[in-house]
């Protein structure tokens, strides 16, 4: 994954209160004006690294062993429509729903997908929203990576 397309999801996810179910339709908002100031960028820089992250996380699956799947949030009033797969295989799941767009606004709105709700919300839960923009200014992707190995660390060693 891009640097970009990791500081917007990052972004995003920081925007998740893991106390509440994410909403049917909500959208995350991530202004060029905030990626910028977080990231360190022009704000040129910004509405362009935005775009292409969109794009790239609108294309982006992610790969779950079936064993590790979790179910669907159920929401008041709707049913729960899931079977745990059997076999030993994956399931690809998209990230986002959609992400809207609109050259000039200045920021774009990330829609996850219900499948992907239960994993944002864990991911969450392991990570703190200033945690999660830490790791969104280093402007290298390797040094991202490491950061979140060191915290993934610090916190089985505090557990």
């Amino acid at each position: 994954m891009a640097l970009a397309a990791k500081r917007v999801l990052f972004m995003a996810i920081a925007q998740v209160d893991s106390k509440q179910l994410i909403e049917r339709g909500q959208t995350f908002v991530v202004s060029a004006n905030d990626y910028a100031s977080i990231a360190n960028v022009d704000i040129s820089v910004a509405y362009k690294q935005l775009k292409d992250a969109g794009e790239e996380l609108q294309g982006m699956t992610l790969e779950i062993p079936k064993s590790e799947l979790l179910p669907p949030f159920q929401r008041a009033g709707e049913p729960l429509i899931w079977k745990k797969p059997v076999g030993n295989g994956v399931r690809l799941l998209n990230l986002t729903e959609y992400i809207d767009y609109e050259a000039g606004d200045g920021f774009i709105e990330i829609n996850f997908t219900r499948q992907m709700e239960p994993y944002i919300c864990r991911l969450k839960d392991g990570y703190t929203t200033q945690v999660l923009l830490s790791a969104v200014r280093l402007s290298d992707p390797n040094a991202s990576n490491l950061y979140q190995l060191i915290r993934k660390k610090n916190k089985l060693r505090n557990d």
